[in-house]
């Protein structure tokens, strides 16, 4: 079912880098079991910031993603790219083939005015598909004081497609209205170098593709990390449900 434009409307920087300090561990990242997920991320830690979170299919990002969001309560407006995120705390709605534009305008309007945290499913939909639901959506939306989560940002923002202005928009402006941004992706090389340079924290799963090696290479070259070589050994042999974690600030 799409999505009813009626129902829920209402009535009428190179910066200065330093890693987290919420582990006792004295390194400057962290590795993390499973079960410890979020737990060095609240929703104070996530306010005005944008999340990156980097790692290869089945690694264990998809999972961090849905617990993070699950964590900020309400006020998420969740892009559900593939529908495998599906937050407990996200009310839940699917877009379909026909009449795109006209959903992304009741998505856009619902989105902005809604307090409860809500999710767009975009599994039927082919990447040109999604750039235009999700501009023609963003052009309607006001989001202020929102926790915007997108999973796969690469099919909004690649660095070789067609892309979302809009989308790189919000992410680039949209935390000047109080917003936090959580995005997640399996292919960091395809973004769009200026969307992955806006990130404050970054959290690292498993990679080991050589162009997303190269990109890794750059980001902790760009906040200052002096063993690389030794970071990204350690990036590339991450069991399934660990990570790094490195905050920009």
């Amino acid at each position: 079912k799409g999505i009813d434009i009626k129902e829920g409307l209402p009535a009428p920087r190179k910066k200065k880098s330093s890693f987290s300090k919420t582990t006792k561990n004295p390194s400057p990242v962290a590795e993390i079991s499973r079960k410890n997920y979020t737990k060095r991320l609240n929703p104070g830690d996530i306010k005005e910031r944008t999340i990156g979170i980097l790692g290869q299919k089945g690694t264990g990002k998809t999972y961090y993603t849905r617990q993070l969001i699950e964590r900020m309560g309400d006020g998420c407006v969740c892009f559900d790219t593939i529908g495998a995120l599906k937050p407990s705390n996200c009310k839940r709605y699917e877009v379909v083939q026909q009449n795109i534009e006209q959903q992304a305008i009741g998505w856009g309007v619902l989105s902005s005015h809604t307090k409860q945290s809500i999710s767009i499913n975009l599994k039927r939909l082919i990447q040109k598909e999604i750039v235009i639901f999700s501009d023609t959506a963003l052009r309607q939306a006001d989001y202020n004081d929102k926790t915007i989560a997108i999973d796969e940002i690469a099919d909004y923002v690649p660095e070789s497609a067609t892309k979302s202005q809009e989308m790189e928009r919000l992410i680039r402006h949209g935390r000047n209205q109080g917003n936090a941004f959580i995005f997640n992706t399996q292919r960091p090389a395809q973004i769009s170098k200026n969307t992955l340079n806006l990130v404050d924290i970054l959290v690292v799963f498993r990679l080991v593709w050589n162009r997303d090696i190269e990109v890794m290479e750059e980001l902790l070259n760009n906040i200052g990390v002096t063993d690389i070589k030794e970071q990204i050994h350690k990036i590339t042999n991450l069991k399934k449900g660990e990570y790094k974690l490195y905050s920009f600030v």
